[in-house]
């Protein structure tokens, strides 16, 4: 029975060992297992986190989609192109219903509706980009206009890649909004535009020179200057070598300076690459990076017409001051002229005709009305004397004149003359004009005197404009323009500047005053015209006048005709020149008058005033001290309003018609003048006061 126990007891803590171990096994397992859960747990719940971190960011990614879709200025897109050929918008963004002014569903349900807002002209170009990007599947650009609801044209850009589907070709992708940068561009292209053409007009250009590459660039206009193809890269050098040789070590100078941070500023002469000869200004200023110059810029001008300009100007204050010169020894010379003539005339008065002295001084008088001649001419060159100018016809003037001249030319040279009948009038004195033509024609003459050649002579018409006006110096209107050209030797440059001064001949002594172009310029001048000359050694020389044309002509002025009278009348005789009115005093008593004769206008003027009825008439020099011939002639005719006076004068820019009308002046006489020319002004106005 114990045993019976004991095997029991024993079973019994057997089993109960192999429940533990069970136990322990299970508990075991139950540990393991429960850690597996939480990692399973602790891993599901990661990624849960991780996909509800997933689920935002992509909400915020649709959110940020849909916020660019909404505010941007352009429209996103899904396009395609199915292989029926019909055209479907699967997507578009809100910002197309800005752009269409309709909602994006319409367009995705009728494509029709997007194209129909395209300008006709840009249709067929985009159906064509389309079927070239679907061909090729090569990106799609391309920029085309739309009418909006605004009632405004908008450019717009729009580019996507294709893709090949099943379905068809589809495009997703974007156009925007870029009508801001096309009128930026057009604006800039404006400026552009006028920045060139201000360039173009007023002849400047731009240039620079890069040190690290050594290159140098030109804008379009400085290309134009050079006359060179804007393809041909310019070079230092060889840019240096257009300017004429003495002017090329003055700009390496300048250039050399400039590389160390001094800036420049040359007028120097230039050849173009066609041989043209022009004045150019070239303006350069170095960049510094720190202290180390790294480039040279500045600007290139073409200012020849300037200094055309320029050298017009000098020689018109030079011809004004030779004028005013000339002006002065006229007075002067007039003066002495006068004398001598009144002299020889009292003398040439007292001989017998037949008498040796009579000849003698017969020549003295030829050659005193010579010398009166030219004075004249001087004055013609000053502009001091105004000849009587009316409306000719220069056409027939000129057709005229060169029936002289064929016959005063050798045989040698040839006439081609281009002359039309015409009945285009310039304002103007027949004689002067016709002393224009001659002597411009005798030099031409003169210059082919050896080897002979052609004479051209051409008369046209021209309207002044513009820049053509300016550049002449002259207000715009249609002008008569002639042309006399010879093919003489041609005139060199130092002198082609001076031919036009008093007194400035090439000719052998004898052979020319130098008076000839100098009269020529102040009758042109006093035309209101101008003269141009051109010359080439070897090819010639050429001259261009231009006179104003005017609306008609009108009938010539005569002057009145004078009858004979015998001397009576009681003489004031007012000169500053004792001599000249001792000499003057006596020719007028010679024929008869009474003359009174004081060398001073005051003194004159008081004994008008103390005796107002004793004078017929009164002579009075015009350039008198303390009161001159007008101020005398003003105080007498308050005296005396009905007072005759002669005014005698060598020149004076105060004298003109109109002046003397003002004052009631009846008659002006310019010096020197004869016995005879005094004697019939004097019986002129005598005439005129007896008549009733």
């Amino acid at each position: 029975m114990e045993n019976f126990l004991l095997v029991g007891m024993a079973f019994a803590w057997g089993c109960t060992a192999l429940a533990l171990i069970y136990i322990r096994k299970l508990l075991k397992a139950t540990a393991q297992r429960k850690v597996e859960v939480e990692e399973a747990n602790r891993q599901l719940e990661q990624k849960i986190n991780e996909h509800e971190t997933a689920k935002k960011s992509l909400e915020e990614s649709q959110k940020l989609l849909t916020d660019i879709a909404t505010n941007m200025p352009g429209v996103i897109y899904k396009f395609m192109l199915c292989n029926d050929g019909s055209y479907r918008f699967p997507y578009m963004s809100d910002y197309a219903e800005t752009v269409y002014g309709v909602p994006p569903q319409a367009i995705m349900e009728n494509a029709s509706l997007a194209f129909e807002k395209l300008l006709p002209e840009d249709l067929e170009s985009v159906n064509q980009s389309i079927l070239e990007s679907a061909k090729n599947m090569t990106h799609w650009s391309h920029i085309f206009r739309l009418h909006t609801p605004s009632g405004k044209i908008k450019w717009f850009h729009g580019q996507s890649t294709p893709q090949a589907t099943e379905d068809g070709v589809v495009w997703t992708g974007l156009f925007m909004d870029i009508t801001l940068l096309k009128q930026a561009e057009e604006q800039l292209r404006k400026s552009q535009k006028l920045l060139k053409t201000a360039g173009r007009m007023a002849k400047v250009g731009g240039w620079e020179y890069v040190l690290k590459t050594q290159t140098l660039r030109w804008s379009e206009e400085v290309y134009r200057i050079h006359e060179l193809d804007p393809d041909t890269p310019p070079d230092l050098e060889k840019a240096i070598e257009f300017y004429e040789p003495d002017a090329q070590p003055i700009v390496r100078y300048a250039v050399k300076q400039c590389l160390q941070g001094t800036p420049f500023d040359l007028e120097l002469p230039l050849i173009t690459a066609h041989g043209k000869h022009l004045w150019v200004r070239s303006l350069g200023r170095p960049e510094f990076e720190g202290e180390t110059v790294v480039r040279l810029f500045g600007v290139f001008q073409d200012i020849s017409e300037q200094k055309e300009l320029e050298t017009q100007l000098r020689q018109t204050q030079k011809m004004e001051a030779m004028g005013t010169l000339a002006g002065g020894i006229a007075h002067d010379f007039n003066n002495v002229l006068q004398g001598i003539m009144m002299s020889a005339e009292t003398l040439h008065m007292s001989l017998p005709q037949e008498s040796a002295a009579y000849r003698e001084v017969s020549q003295l008088l030829s050659f005193t009305n010579r010398g009166a001649e030219l004075v004249r001419e001087i004055l013609t060159f000053s502009r001091r004397e105004e000849a009587v100018r009316q409306p000719l016809v220069l056409s027939s003037l000129v057709q005229e004149t060169l029936k002289i001249i064929r016959s005063a030319l050798p045989t040698t040279i040839t006439i081609e003359s281009n002359v039309q009948e015409n009945h285009d009038a310039i304002l103007g004195n027949s004689t002067q004009v016709r002393q224009v033509v001659l002597n411009l024609c005798s030099n031409a003459g003169y210059a082919m005197r050896e080897s002979g050649g052609m004479l051209e002579i051409h008369l046209q018409k021209i309207d002044l404009v513009g820049q053509q006006a300016t550049r002449l110096n002259l207000p715009s209107g249609d002008y008569l323009k002639l042309i006399i050209r010879d093919r003489g030797p041609g005139i060199p440059q130092d002198i082609l500047q001076r031919i036009f001064d008093p007194f400035f001949t090439t000719k052998p002594v004898g052979e020319g005053s130098g008076m000839g172009l100098s009269v020529v310029h102040g009758i042109v001048k006093s035309h209101d015209g101008v003269i141009r000359v051109d010359s080439q050694l070897g090819r010639g020389t050429t001259f261009e006048v231009f006179f104003p044309i005017v609306e008609s002509a009108t009938e010539e002025i005569r002057p009145t005709s004078r009858s004979g009278h015998s001397g009576s009348a009681r003489i004031l005789l007012v000169d500053d020149e004792e001599e000249l009115v001792r000499v003057e005093k006596k020719v007028l008593e010679r024929r008869g008058y009474s003359v009174t004769a004081i060398t001073s206008s005051t003194k004159a003027l008081d004994l008008f005033r103390a005796q107002p009825d004793e004078f017929d008439i009164v002579l009075t020099d015009q350039t008198m001290p303390e009161m001159t011939g007008l101020r005398l002639s003003e105080e007498l005719l308050k005296i005396r309003p009905d007072l005759p006076i002669i005014l005698a004068t060598g020149f004076s820019e105060a004298i003109t018609p109109e002046a003397l009308e003002e004052i009631g002046i009846r008659a002006c006489i310019m010096k020197p003048f004869s016995a005879n020319d005094a004697e019939q002004q004097i019986r002129s106005l005598i005439m005129t006061e007896a008549s009733p």
